[in-house]
């Protein structure tokens, strides 16, 4: 039985909403560990960029923020009370600051590596319960200790395992003599990453910083995208068209990219590759597997997620789908009139 006029319909919508459907072939979308893989310890420990590795994760993706002494770390964000154990050690009592805006805790600009590597991840969810005696404690990586898990897992695996740093409150570190760009820069261009061709994607919320980076190094750039953090008019072509200008892919999250359709197709239609953050709000596993299947119907070349193995079924589902309306929907954009 063949497909209903309503069908056809539909397929000739979904291939306007995302050129893919009309391609001879299809790309894999690469699958992004968003903080490394839940189910093993805390996210951003070591453990948990393994596991991601393991789960089929293509890229590892971490925020990056500065030490007092200059050093780029792995950590979700500045401050420190709900991921380690900072608050129950005395000699970091007095650490405890006030910052402008009113955020009170303890920030990693007011610690040096060394001292921060005397802190142990913890799992938020978890907060209050110790390791048991004898267990090591996961600890704040560098980035570059990040990229040697990539790299090892790449042996591990036979597959290239890139890293996705996004810099964390640049214009902020830039403020306090941190600056972020230069520091990564340096660091891309020490570990060999320093090319468009490489495995490392480099985004950030702030379209200056990426511009910034842009002008040190070759790494390709991706602009994030969320609430409160669009550089510019996401419901305009020519508004995404901009990005191009500094960056090569953009990133948005799951609630924007769904909420606006076109998003993909005026990305790609500039050149630009569309990587989209999945919420990390808590909510069934299914609901996140079908929500990163539609971010990939609907056009999207990755998906970040802390689940990748979800991701990876996901992936999979999303091109099962494509293939099986590709006939469909060319049929239809050749039964539709030319313009």
């Amino acid at each position: 039985m063949g497909p209903t006029r309503r069908k056809v319909a539909i397929l000739a919508a979904a291939a306007a909403f995302s050129p893919r459907l009309a391609w001879p072939e299809t790309r894999e979308p690469i699958i992004i560990a968003d903080g490394g893989a839940i189910g093993s310890g805390p996210l951003y420990t070591r453990e948990s960029f393994e596991r991601a590795i393991v789960e089929g994760a293509d890229f590892l993706a971490a925020e990056l923020v500065a030490t007092q002494d200059g050093a780029l770390v792995a950590h979700p964000g500045r401050e420190l009370t709900l991921t380690t154990d900072v608050a129950d050690i005395p000699d970091f009592l007095a650490r405890r600051t006030t910052k402008p805006g009113g955020a009170e805790g303890w920030f990693t600009e007011n610690f040096t590596l060394a001292e921060l590597k005397t802190l142990a991840y913890r799992d938020p969810s978890a907060r209050g319960v110790r390791a048991r005696a004898g267990e090591p404690k996961p600890t704040i990586l560098t980035l570059r200790e990040v990229i040697a898990v990539a790299r090892a897992g790449s042996i591990q695996t036979a597959r290239v395992i890139g890293v996705y740093p996004t810099m964390r409150d640049p214009a902020y570190f830039a403020s306090i003599g941190l600056a972020l760009e230069g520091r990564l820069a340096e660091a891309v261009h020490a570990e060999g990453y320093d090319s468009p061709a490489a495995a490392m994607w480099v985004s950030c919320a702030e379209a200056a910083s990426l511009k910034a980076f842009g002008s040190l190094s070759r790494v390709r750039r991706a602009q994030r995208m969320g609430a409160g953090a669009v550089p510019t008019n996401v419901d305009s072509a020519d508004g995404i068209a901009q990005i191009q200008n500094w960056a090569q892919a953009i990133g948005p999250e799951e609630e924007l990219a769904l909420d606006h359709p076109s998003l993909s197709t005026d990305a790609h239609a500039s050149g630009l590759a569309v990587h989209a953050w999945a919420s990390r709000s808590p909510r069934k596993p299914d609901d996140t597997r079908k929500a990163l299947t539609r971010l990939m119907i609907g056009g999207a070349d990755g998906v970040a997620a802390n689940q990748p193995s979800l991701a990876v079924r996901a992936r999979a589902e999303a091109l099962r789908a494509i293939e099986r309306m590709r006939p469909l929907a060319m049929r239809a954009q050749a039964a539709s009139p030319p313009n």
